[in-house]
Order: structure tokens, then sequence, then C-alpha cells
């Protein structure tokens, strides 16, 4: 490793989840935006994710590091298809937690309360969810090529390989996860955390980053499309202000 390792770690590490800290307020006013303004964070989000991306690898190859190293290796042995049925299980797992709030009214509001709280930005029209797909993919393979591609390939540099240094590497990163989303508060953060622990352990066990990246697309696609069943009364009133995009709708 090098100094600039240890930099790109303590920028995400440290200064991601300041920002999303210093920035929580404006986070939870997006709960009164509408199609037009949410659709502008996606794109705003799916570009700054890819330049990431695009800057880490870029840096990798600079240093003639294989590509293997951050889990872009699929060797189909036991592993890695038993770490393909544990994500199958927790995607089924999530639909039918899903469903089961959907069919009681009760439980329906609560979910919706609290999507409202933890993830306000979530869509509520069918243009806005089209675009929160993208951004869904786009975190599903840039996320889990920082945090655990390179976050556990660095953890690993400390902690070794053995099954311990891989156990702590994966909940020293599932931390540092949960902290990049400091604006859900504690539940919010306490359920990134476990998400993080099961990202981590599918990668490990199958050895391929390939299954936790397909894993959370789906499942933040999941979320889209149960934040639109949750708001069927659609966005607020798009302001007379925007004609621009009352013209592109109308298209």
């Amino acid at each position: 490793m090098i100094l600039l390792d240890h930099i790109i770690v303590l920028f995400i590490a440290v200064l991601v989840p300041l920002n999303q800290y210093l920035g929580r307020g404006q986070l939870r006013a997006m709960i009164d935006y509408n199609c037009a303004q949410r659709i502008n964070v996606y794109w705003n989000m799916i570009v700054v994710q890819w330049i990431m991306m695009f800057l880490l690898l870029s840096f990798w190859a600079w240093q003639g590091r294989s590509l293997a190293l951050l889990g872009f290796t699929a060797s189909f042995g036991l592993g890695f298809w038993i770490s393909a049925g544990v994500a199958i299980l927790g995607i089924i797992g999530l639909g039918l937690y899903y469903r089961s709030q959907l069919n009681d009214d009760q439980k329906r509001e609560n979910l919706r309360q609290l999507a409202d709280q933890l993830a306000p930005f979530l869509p509520r029209t069918k243009p806005a969810l089209k675009r929160f797909n993208i951004l869904c993919i786009t975190a599903g393979i840039i996320e889990e090529f920082i945090f655990r591609g390179f976050f556990i390939w660095y953890a690993t540099r400390f902690l070794g390989e053995s099954i311990g240094g891989l156990v702590v590497s994966v909940f020293l990163t599932s931390a540092i996860f949960m902290m990049g989303h400091l604006y859900q508060g504690r539940r919010g953060m306490s359920t990134v955390f476990i998400v993080g622990l099961l990202y981590g352990g599918v990668y490990i066990l199958g050895g391929s980053l390939w299954v936790p990246m397909v894993m959370h697309a789906i499942m933040d696609l999941m979320g889209g499309h149960m934040a639109l069943l949750l708001h069927p009364e659609g966005e607020v009133a798009i302001p007379k202000a925007e004609p621009e995009y009352q013209d592109r709708k109308a298209a």
C-alpha cells in the first residue's frame, strides 16, 4: 500500500459520513420534494458515484494491481453457489416482509412513516422511479466495489486473510458503511449495519463481488418499488417556477 490508499480510506470513512451528518437537514427536507427535484437528486448521486469509481479504478490501474484483488472474479465453486443461494434467500425474505406489510393496513402505515423518516428521497411517481432504478443499479455496483471490494482489501492488509481477519474486516467495513448513512438515525443505521454484514458475508463466502452487487441492486430496486406502493397519492404539486419540467413531462 501507499499513502494514497490511506488518504482514500480516510476520505470515505470520515469526510463522507461528516458530510451526511451536516446535510441531514437538507435530506429530511426532501420529504416535500416533487418529482423533478427528486430526479435531479438521483442524477447528481449517480454522477458522483460513477466519478468516484472511475477515480478509484484509475488509481488501481496506475498501481498495476489486479481487479481480482477487489473481488472482480467468479470461480463458480461451491462457495460461490452457496453465497448466491444466501443472496436469493435474502431477496425472497425481503420480498415476503414487504408483502406482509402491504397486507395489513396498520403495518403498511407504520412502514410508510418509517420510510418517510429514514429515506425521504425515495420515489413517489413512476417517472421518478425510473430514474431511481438507475441509481439502485449504480449503488449496487459502486457501493459494493468501495465498501466490500476496496475496504475489505484494505482491512485485510492489516488483519490478514485468516477466518478471524476476514470476520473482523467485514465488521469494520460494515461499520463504515453504516456511518455513511448517518442521516437515517440510530434505527436506520443499525439496519444498514446488519445489511452490510450480510453483503460482506456473501462476498467473503463466494469470493466474488458480483453476487453482493446484484443482491444490493435488487434489494434497492425493491425498496424503490415499495416506496411507490406506499404513496399512491403521488407527489406534491409541481411549482409553477418549473415549466421546463412540465414541458418535458408533457412531451
